[in-house]
């Protein structure tokens, strides 16, 4: 193994320190027209008319792309609408930031009202990721159980017959932003139990089909966006684990 030194080592953790309060939380989001209720008339319904404004309120695309789990270990996503004409076929759930391995959280016959579970632990310097849908066949089951992670951090998916979108808008084979992201709410809206939630909003048709972005809307608790510096980070803590390891093969300076 190649010796490391101290510096090299202290400016790459100084590096991915720096980014923690790096995110950009102000976007413009646009939209089409399907002739459904549009995400605004969405919104207003769910949260209140004065709670989000859908073309200012957005967060800036790339800020979105990966996410943790916060509140320790353990984050809800719910279902709270679902207008695709597809939605019977479409599935959702979480890749791997890393090798792009994606684990299903919701299938198509999980709809409006369904929750499932996202969590993600470090135990002997390795991620551990484990899903649970609450509806369905598989309701109450951990369907993916420990399963090793590259990091903390992962992104999410919206599978489709057109293909599959991620959260992250490099990954998408048609170059379009297939997701809007809202949040963290405040109290400004009409229930409480919404505060602190982050909301996303899909489009499901390749090349940004009619964006409406109400294909698909779920509510996200204890997950949150995480810049990519601040994701770098949290992929260096499983390394951190094994820093004292490390620092023996340091030579003295």
């Amino acid at each position: 193994m190649r010796h490391v030194s101290r510096a090299v080592v202290t400016a790459l953790l100084m590096a991915s320190a720096s980014g923690l309060t790096s995110q950009a939380y102000a976007g413009t989001c646009t939209f089409g027209s399907s002739g459904e209720p549009t995400l605004q008339a969405t919104f207003n319904s769910m949260l209140g008319t004065a709670a989000v404004n859908v073309q200012t309120a957005c967060l800036s695309d790339g800020s979105d792309a990966n996410w943790s789990v916060t509140g320790g270990t353990l984050g809800q996503v719910d279902i709270r609408v679902e207008l695709a004409g597809n939605k019977d076929t479409n599935s959702f759930g979480v890749y791997d930031t890393v090798t792009g391995t994606r684990y299903q959280l919701f299938e198509g016959t999980d709809g409006t009202g369904a929750t499932g579970d996202v969590r993600v632990k470090l135990s002997g310097g390795q991620w551990f990721l484990s899903l649970k849908d609450d509806q369905g066949g598989d309701a109450g089951s951990w369907t993916t159980a420990n399963q090793v992670i590259s990091s903390g951090v992962f992104g999410f998916y919206l599978g489709t017959t057109n293909g599959i979108f991620y959260s992250n808008t490099a990954k998408n084979s048609d170059g379009t932003d297939h997701m809007y992201t809202y949040g963290p709410l405040n109290g400004g809206v009409t229930d409480p139990e919404w505060t602190g939630d982050y909301i996303q909003a899909w489009e499901d048709l390749s090349g940004g089909g009619d964006r409406d972005y109400q294909d698909f809307v779920a509510s996200l608790t204890d997950i949150t966006p995480v810049p990519i510096p601040a994701a770098a980070w949290l992929f260096g803590s499983g390394f951190m684990a094994l820093f004292p390891r490390l620092r023996r093969r340091i030579p003295a300076a």
